[in-house]
C-alpha cells in the first residue's frame, strides 16, 4: 500500500476531498492540460478512493453531481465511476446508500454516465422515465446528451421516434452524433442512409452501412450515388489517365457511363473543349455502354467528331529521358499463366525482389484481389498471373520453397500488406503464411542509415539511385489480358528495381558513405519529385489524357 501511496498526487487528493463545486472545477481545468489523460485521472481517482477518510460513495455522489452542473466532459465522470467500481470490488463500498441515491436522483447526473451508475448501484428506472428523460434533453437541444444516453440505455429507436432525431441530426449535417445514435441497428442505419443519399452526406452513408456490417447491395441509391461521387473525383484529380480510368472500370457499365457522362456534360456545359471528343471516341470503344447512357446523350456523342487515339504501346516508361529503364531485355521478363510454366520456375540468385499489383478500386465496398505477382531476380523477372493460377498447388509448392530458402535474401517495399492483400484475396495460398526468411524491408533499411523516411519506392529511387520511377501505370487494370507492354516494364521494374536499391544500401552501409540526393522541404507539385519543388521542375505539368509531362490535356496531341 505504501508503494500506491507513493503515487498519489496530493494536491488532487486535497482538491477532490474539498468543496464538490471547487473539485470539479479543478478536475475540469486539469483536463484541459494536454499533458493530462483520462487514463491518468481514473489512476489518480483510484488512488485517492483507496485512500479517501471520507464515505467515498457520498464523495463520488457530490462531485458527480457538481461535475454535470458545471457541463464538465462526461469522460471525467466515467472515469470517476469507473475507478469507484474498481475500488469497491468484490465488496461494493455501501452500494445500498448509492443506490438509494441513484434511483432518488439519477436526473441530477451526467447523462451519458447514467448506464455506469445503474450498473454499480444496481438500479433499475422504468423504460418510460429514461425515454421521458431523453425526450426532455432533446427538447432543451441538449442533443449529445440526449443521443449519448440513449445509445447507451438502448432506447435510440424510442427517441427518434419521439422527436424525428434521424431527420433533425441529418438536417444539422451532425454526423458524430448520427453515428452515435444508429450504432449498429441495422433498421436505423436504413432510415439514415435514406436521408444521408445526397453529395453532402453520401461519403458518411456509405462509413454507416460498412460500420454496421451491412450488405451494400440493399442500397441501390447509395451505391450509384457513390459510384458518380468517385467517378468525378477521378476525373478532377487527374491522378489516373482517362484510357486507364476507362479501362480499370470497363467491366462496369454504369461507372463507365458516368465517366462518359462527365466528360460529356463538361464539354457541353463548361466548354472544356477536350473532354467531348474524348467522350466519343471512349463511347465508340464500348458500344455496350449505350444501354446506361441517356438518350439525348447518346444523340449528342454521335455527332462529336470522336479523338483519334495514338494506340502505340512499348516496353519502357511513358518518358525514358526522365525515367528509370529496367537493365534487362524483354525477353527476360517471363509471364507465367499456366501449370507448364509453373513447372519451369527456377529460383536461382542471392537476391530476390517481391512486389504485387491488383487493380485499384474506384468506389467504396469494392475491393479487387491480388492480380499480379512480381518475382525478379538480377538476370530474370517473372510476372505471375495470380488470377488463373491462385489455385495451383504446384505455384503454392514452388512459393513455399522460395520463401523458405535461406540462401536468398527476400526483398521488399512494406511487402506485408501485400501478403495480407494475398491471403484476403486467397485464403488457400499458405505459402504466403510461412515466415520469409531472411527478409529485408527497404523502408526500414534506409531509415537505420539516414534516420527519416523516404517515403515509398519512388522516393528511394530517387534518393538512393538518384532517378525517377516513372508511376503512370501504377493505376492501371492489373486485370486486363493481355497486359499493356508498359504495364510489363512497370510491374518488372518495381520488383527488379528493389535489388539495385538494396545493394547500393548495403554498400554505404559498408562504406560509411553516406551522401544521397538532397530531400526538399516539399515535393515537387507536378511530378511528385523529392529532389527539386514545383519552382525547378523541367517536366512541367502532367497531361490527363496521354500522361506525358511536358503539356496538359487541352494541348495533347498523342
Amino acid at each position: 500500500m505504501e508503494d500506491l501511496r507513493e503515487n498519489l498526487d496530493e494536491e488532487f487528493y486535497e482538491k477532490i476531498s474539498s468543496n464538490p463545486e471547487e473539485a470539479a472545477t479543478y478536475l475540469i481545468n486539469l483536463l484541459k492540460n494536454k499533458e493530462t489523460t483520462p487514463d491518468d485521472l481514473f489512476n489518480q481517482f483510484y488512488l485517492a478512493f483507496t485512500f479517501s477518510t471520507q464515505d467515498i460513495t457520498s464523495q463520488a455522489i457530490s462531485l458527480l453531481k457538481s461535475l454535470y452542473s458545471k457541463n464538465a466532459q462526461a469522460i471525467i465522470s466515467k472515469k470517476l465511476i469507473k475507478a469507484l467500481i474498481e475500488v469497491s470490488h468484490p465488496q461494493p463500498c455501501n452500494k445500498s446508500s448509492l443506490g438509494l441515491y441513484v434511483a432518488g436522483q439519477w436526473r441530477e447526473f451526467d447523462p451519458e454516465c447514467l448506464s455506469l451508475l445503474f450498473e454499480i448501484s444496481s438500479v433499475s428506472v422504468q423504460k418510460e422515465e429514461l425515454i421521458s428523460y431523453a425526450s426532455q434533453l432533446w427538447k432543451q437541444k441538449n442533443f449529445q446528451k440526449a443521443v449519448k444516453m440513449s445509445r447507451e440505455l438502448g432506447i435510440s429507436r424510442e427517441l427518434d421516434q419521439i422527436e424525428k432525431a434521424i431527420p433533425t441530426l441529418v438536417q444539422k449535417s451532425d454526423i458524430e452524433l448520427i453515428n452515435i445514435l444508429v450504432g449498429t441497428d441495422h433498421d436505423l442505419v436504413r432510415q439514415a442512409v435514406e436521408l444521408m443519399c445526397t453529395n453532402k452526406h453520401i461519403k458518411y452513408a456509405g462509413k454507416l452501412v460498412q460500420k454496421a456490417g451491412m450488405d451494400p447491395t440493399e442500397f441501390p441509391d447509395m451505391m450509384s450515388r457513390l459510384k458518380k461521387v468517385a467517378m468525378r473525383y477521378h476525373i478532377q484529380s487527374g491522378e489516373i489517365g482517362v484510357y486507364n480510368l476507362a479501362d480499370i472500370v470497363s467491366n462496369d457499365l454504369e461507372l463507365l457511363s458516368i465517366l462518359i457522362e462527365d466528360l460529356e456534360f463538361k464539354f457541353m456545359k463548361k466548354n472544356i473543349e477536350w473532354m467531348g471528343p474524348l467522350a466519343a471516341e471512349l463511347f465508340l470503344c464500348y458500344p455496350g455502354v449505350a444501354s446506361q447512357i441517356r438518350p439525348e446523350t447518346v444523340e449528342r456523342l454521335r455527332k462529336i467528331p470522336p479523338r483519334a487515339k495514338n494506340s502505340s504501346d512499348r516496353f519502357g516508361p511513358l518518358q525514358p529521358e526522365f525515367s528509370i529503364s529496367i537493365n534487362l531485355p524483354q525477353e527476360q521478363i517471363k509471364f507465367i499463366e499456366n501449370e507448364d510454366q509453373v513447372q519451369e520456375l527456377v529460383w536461382a540468385g542471392r537476391f530476390v525482389g517481391l512486389d504485387c499489383e491488383w487493380k485499384p478500386s474506384m468506389v467504396k465496398f469494392s475491393e479487387n484481389k491480388v492480380a499480379l505477382l512480381q518475382i525478379a531476380f538480377e538476370d530474370v523477372v517473372y510476372l505471375i498471373d495470380m488470377i488463373k493460377l491462385n489455385t495451383s498447388e504446384l505455384l503454392n509448392a514452388k512459393l513455399e520453397e522460395l520463401f523458405l530458402n535461406e540462401e536468398i535474401v527476400k526483398l521488399g517495399i512494406s511487402f506485408s500488406g501485400d501478403i495480407k492483400n494475398v491471403l484476403k484475396s486467397y485464403p488457400n495460398l499458405t505459402s504466403f503464411k510461412v515466415e520469409f526468411r531472411p527478409y529485408v524491408e527497404l523502408l526500414d533499411l534506409y531509415m537505420n542509415i539516414y534516420g527519416e523516411s523516404a517515403g515509398g519506392l519512388a522516393g528511394l529511387c530517387e534518393l538512393v539511385l538518384g532517378r525517377s520511377l516513372c508511376k503512370g501505370e501504377q493505376m492501371s487494370n492489373w486485370e486486363r489480358r493481355p497486359l499493356k507492354l508498359s504495364q510489363m516494364h512497370y510491374a518488372a521494374l518495381d520488383a527488379h528495381i528493389l535489388i539495385e536499391i538494396y545493394k547500393t544500401l548495403s554498400h554505404i552501409g559498408e562504406t560509411g558513405n553516406i551522401g544521397r540526393g538532397v530531400r526538399v522541404e516539399k515535393s515537387c507539385e507536378n511530378c511528385n519529385s523529392k529532389l527539386h519543388m514545383k519552382k525547378q521542375c523541367t517536366r512541367g505539368q502532367r497531361c490527363q489524357i496521354c500522361q506525358l509531362f511536358g503539356h496538359i490535356a487541352r494541348d495533347c496531341v498523342y
